[in-house]
């Protein structure tokens, strides 16, 4: 009897600190520490994001390229491509050649009573290609290939050989003692 007695008084006491606790979440938003944390600046965030900025980056040369094309039966039917030599260097014009690539739906219809909604090509799903094919034994083929090149290889070279032989000498080191 003593002994579910205590355990009586360990449950009770384990429901009014769940209680408790509950209570505690449910007193409203001005006890979250959450709400009294400050924004941090815009200025702040872009020096902590990731990525690159290409023009404060000398010397560092990114093109880009995308190719569409579908073929059927080994044929080219639809192709788009843009090619980018230089991104830091983008002109207008090139920067229209890849909205029109990226932002634009292909429809290509094979054989007869091919029937496409006239919105299907409005953009509602971008940089998609819709084969429609009414034909028997038909091969089709949709293609999108993306070329894109960064001339910093040397430099990465040059950091692995710089990681080689900081391994090479910490070896030493350890080999020494």
């Amino acid at each position: 009897m003593k002994r579910f007695g205590k355990m009586a008084w360990a449950g009770w006491l384990a429901l009014a600190a769940a209680g408790h606790a509950f209570a505690a979440g449910m007193d409203g938003m001005d006890n979250n520490p959450v709400h009294a944390w400050r924004a941090v600046s815009e200025d702040k965030l872009d020096d902590m994001r990731g990525g690159f900025d290409v023009p404060s980056l000398a010397g560092l040369h990114i093109s880009f390229g995308i190719d569409r094309a579908v073929y059927v039966n080994g044929d080219l039917v639809a192709s788009a491509s843009v090619n980018i030599p230089d991104v830091a260097r983008m002109t207008a014009t090139q920067a229209q050649q890849l909205a029109s690539v990226v932002n634009t739906v292909n429809l290509v219809q094979n054989g007869p009573n091919n029937v496409a909604p006239p919105d299907v090509t409005a953009g509602a799903a971008t940089a998609a290609t819709v084969i429609q094919n009414s034909l028997n034994n038909q091969t089709l083929q949709a293609v999108t290939t993306i070329n894109a090149a960064v001339n910093s290889l040397p430099q990465f070279r040059q950091m692995n050989l710089a990681n080689v032989l900081q391994g090479a000498l910490a070896n030493v080191v350890t080999m020494l003692h």
